[in-house]
């Protein structure tokens, strides 16, 4: 039988080895097989209080070599290559044959007592087993034969069990910091060990840098190819980038397709090289952007990384396959224009709730009456028509758009109560917040009760931002709004993920067309497709209302159409606080 010797330092996380040693050499005095017993019971807590399985077997070992009757303790792991791997042996090694009498216990799971032979009175092999699978082998010998007798092998077994355990506590929380898909770290590894790198950072007077990652397209991977594809193609990137950094060098998997990398004593330059250089390893076929962000000395690791984020975002914006550098400022509203520096900003508008509506009209376009008002969100201090796309593609981008979707909802609601009974209310809603269980539609009828409105007079237009995935529970939450007098309009219907399957399984109230198509050509393409949704309308018995309208032309145009409702800059602005 081969064994191989680990070199491993079993000092290191090892706590209270040498105590316990003291400890076991007092008990070890006492005389009787009793007291041999009650000297092992009471030592359990240390090999529990170990801080890692191999430690846990080095303390079990060194105790019991400190009780009297017993000589020599080895302990052996199962290896794959070698088929046994010393862990722990006195200071002259192993005996002879310790290991053949371990490969025994091995093959049989169970406890194997030796033949005395000179020199040897005594000798057995205890297997550690952890459900089911033998994880470790105890050889006890003595030379007088007097401490191994069956019930202080089953007392040596019952100690076992404390090692076992805490090889079941160094897994699970081994199963939390690993990713399952790559294997690397994880994100709530990141969140521990970043600050301990920073403090080190801080130590030593060092720079700290963090990158993080993302692959171009990586979701069309995951809807077209599917979710093993894209399992696959992040574990061929963690392979690749874990051989591309240096030692040091830490990896993690903050989420989808996000990969984060702690870059210690690299200053900006530096780590945009490197990042460049994970950027350039990535699979053929492929590409992906990178945002760096390098440590103020200040910061706590949470807002490093989102700095490095929105640098991300950055890149992407800029046209992917790059890597860009964040800024080191603060941001305002002011500054963030387009979605390039919403990221940073999120987390305050919503602790703050800095999200106040204007109302833009729907109006008809053969009357010129507003026929009702669309609640548009805007962030405190922006225009009544700035662009806030950046903001929700930054609130989705960091799992947030669920807390955004809400609060817009509230000012929504609380911004109209001035509007007359009758007179319905358009509030965006994302699809899944819509769809989240912890935003039901009695947390809807309990917003429009604290407004004094009804559902009878609140149409959710559900965005295009995202795709609906499961269409029959859409399907059922629609029906539990409706049935408290909810309509629903379709937003943009020609753009994003508006697509005809979500209008056939909505069959919603109003359809309302993306401007794409309202200032489209008649005899495009586009116009043609304008026409199919008029169509489509009018078998369903849904109201169209064209979005977009900057001019009369485009205003007579979709009317000719059949269209009835228009919305845009020439029928009416978004205003602060709608007309009764």
């Amino acid at each position: 039988m081969a064994v191989h010797v680990s070199t491993s330092d079993p000092q290191d996380g090892r706590r209270g080895s040498t105590r316990s040693a003291r400890a076991a050499s007092r008990a070890g005095e006492l005389a009787g097989p009793m007291a041999w017993l009650d000297a092992l019971a009471g030592l359990a807590p240390q090999v529990a209080d170990a801080a890692s399985f191999e430690a846990a077997l080095c303390t079990l070992a060194e105790m019991l070599a400190a009780i009297a009757g017993i000589d020599t303790v080895s302990v052996f792991e199962p290896d794959p290559q070698s088929g046994l791997r010393l862990v722990h042996a006195g200071p002259e090694g192993p005996i002879a044959g310790a290991a053949g009498l371990a490969s025994l216990a091995l093959g049989g799971g169970r406890t194997v007592t030796g033949r005395r032979r000179p020199g040897i009175a005594a000798e057995a092999v205890v297997p550690l087993v952890d459900g089911g699978e033998v994880v470790a082998l105890v050889h006890l010998a003595s030379r007088r034969g007097d401490g191994l007798g069956a019930a202080a092998l089953r007392a040596v077994e019952g100690l076992g069990l404390h090692a076992v355990a805490v090889r079941r506590l160094a897994r699970s929380q081994e199963a939390v910091l690993r990713d399952p898909v790559t294997g690397l770290a994880s994100h709530a590894a990141w969140s521990d060990v970043l600050p301990r790198l920073l403090a080190a950072a801080r130590r030593d007077g060092t720079p700290m840098s963090v990158a993080v990652l993302d692959l171009d397209h990586f979701h069309a991977v995951n809807e077209v190819q599917g979710r093993e594809r894209a399992d696959l193609l992040l574990r061929q990137v963690s392979v690749l980038w874990s051989a591309a950094v240096r030692e040091g060098d830490y990896l993690c998997r903050l989420g989808g397709d996000s990969i984060a990398v702690a870059l210690a004593g690299c200053d900006l330059d530096t780590a945009i090289i490197r990042a460049e250089r994970l950027c350039a390893a990535t699979p053929s076929g492929y590409s992906c952007s990178g945002g760096v962000a390098c440590w103020d000395g200040v910061e706590d690791g949470g807002a490093l990384t989102d700095r490095a984020r929105t640098a991300l975002v950055d890149a992407k914006v800029a046209g992917r396959s790059r890597v860009a550098a964040a800024a080191g400022a603060p941001l305002t509203a002011a500054d963030a224009t387009g979605w390039t520096r919403w990221a940073a900003l999120i987390p305050e508008i919503l602790a703050d709730r800095r999200i106040h509506s204007v109302y833009q009209p729907v109006v008809g376009l053969m009357s010129g009456r507003i026929a009702a008002y669309e609640a548009l969100a805007r962030p405190e201090g922006g225009a009544p028509d700035m662009d806030v796309e950046g903001l929700f593609a930054a609130a989705q981008y960091r799992g947030l758009l669920r807390d955004l979707d809400w609060l817009c909802r509230r000012s929504a609601v609380a911004g109209a109560r001035t509007l007359a009974p009758g007179l319905p209310l358009f509030v965006n809603v994302a699809v899944s917040a819509l769809l989240d269980p912890l935003l039901d539609v009695e947390h809807m009828l309990l917003l429009l009760r604290w407004a004094g409105r009804s559902p009878a007079d609140t149409v959710l237009e559900i965005t295009e931002r995202e795709a609906v995935r499961d269409l029959e529970r859409f399907a059922e939450v629609l029906a539990s709004y409706r049935a408290h007098g909810f309509r629903f309009a379709i937003d943009d219907v020609g753009e994003g993920h508006s697509t005809l399957q979500v209008l056939a399984t909505a069959v919603p109230e109003f359809v309302k067309v993306a401007r794409s198509l309202v200032a489209a050509p008649a005899e495009s393409g586009r116009g043609a497709a304008l026409q199919a949704v008029v169509a489509f309308a009018a078998s369903s018995g849904a109201v169209v209302i064209a979005e977009g309208i900057e001019t009369e032309a485009e205003a007579r145009r979709v009317r000719d159409t059949g269209i009835a409702l228009g919305q845009g800059t020439w029928l009416g602005p978004p205003v602060a606080v709608p007309s009764p």
